[in-house]
């Protein structure tokens, strides 16, 4: 199998990258935003995936090319032997991240790592692992003030070549402001997970785990559910303005979306090296593995 290649212009950019970037999502079904925030340096918006990844419950479902695939088994495995076909030759010369996968793996993902049992009712339901793929990805570099359109191709050069002329001319047409439509329905409701006492409880019950060794860390919140009534990229909108964190993102999966904000940088592998900026549970680190020792 032939590697992908990848190709990019460079543009100098003064227009509002996310002005654009909510502009030019409008009337697609599933398109992703990550943010760095005030500060940060790389903004990365993908349009148009080429392909949609979907694990949940031993089964993991493949959308590619108008045709829908489904494979039986682990699904983080299934999703690392997928990915096999999408390697592309790195460019040092563009940013980090030069397309492919952009998506989420939940916190239920461990199930597939581990055996534990699952407890609590899935009333959600939506799966463990949503990822969608990219051929081309816009990046936005808030340091030089430069940006990039990226394409990727097998032998088809100069079809790429084109498909990023296009793009660029798109990128480059100031867009107009946009509110994004919603229908709000008329009967609304609101719910909560926890009342104080029962949160009170867990937060004991929590502590006496820990005391016996049965947990080191827990995650304990309130959800909260209340009707909708304006469209989640306009929620996004406003959070960015009220409460800008270094790590935000907007995703659009179709039947859902995810809205995120985080301070946090949970885990970063780039080339051999991993790095973590935790907030919760954090603890020193030391400079070799035995004062790592010393301080646990």
């Amino acid at each position: 199998m032939q590697r992908r290649k990848s190709l990019a212009l460079s543009i100098p950019y003064q227009l509002d990258f996310f002005k654009q970037y909510k502009f030019l999502s409008q009337g697609k079904s599933q398109h992703i935003l990550l943010e760095s925030g005030r500060g940060g340096r790389y903004n990365i918006v993908g349009l148009n995936p080429v392909a949609v990844i979907r694990g949940k419950d031993e089964t993991l479902h493949i959308s590619e090319s108008g045709k829908e695939t489904i494979k039986r088994g682990n699904p983080l495995d299934l999703m690392q032997e997928y990915m096999e076909q999408w390697k592309t030759d790195y460019n040092p010369e563009y940013p980090p991240f030069q397309g492919g996968a952009i998506g989420y793996f939940s916190y239920d993902c461990i199930r597939y790592i581990e055996k534990l049992p699952s407890l609590a009712e899935d009333d959600i339901n939506i799966p463990d692992i949503f990822f969608l793929l990219f051929d081309d990805v816009f990046v936005y570099d808030q340091k030089e003030q430069v940006l990039w359109v990226i394409t990727h191709y097998v032998d088809k050069y100069e079809e790429a070549k084109e498909r990023l002329n296009e793009w660029k001319s798109l990128w480059m047409t100031e867009a107009p402001e946009v509110t994004v439509p919603f229908e709000s329905p008329e009967k609304k409701s609101e719910a909560v997970a926890f009342t104080e006492a029962g949160f009170m409880k867990a937060v004991e019950c929590i502590q006496e785990y820990i005391g016996a060794g049965d947990v080191f860390q827990v995650n304990l919140s309130t959800r909260q559910e209340r009707t909708l009534q304006t469209h989640p990229l306009e929620i996004y909108t406003s959070l960015r303005e009220i409460n800008p964190s270094p790590y935000m993102g907007y995703l659009e999966l179709g039947d859902f979306q995810i809205v995120s904000g985080s301070p946090e940088l949970l885990i970063k592998k780039q080339g051999t090296e991993v790095s973590t900026r935790p907030i919760a549970g954090t603890r020193s680190r030391g400079a070799d593995e035995q004062e790592d020792e010393e301080l646990a």
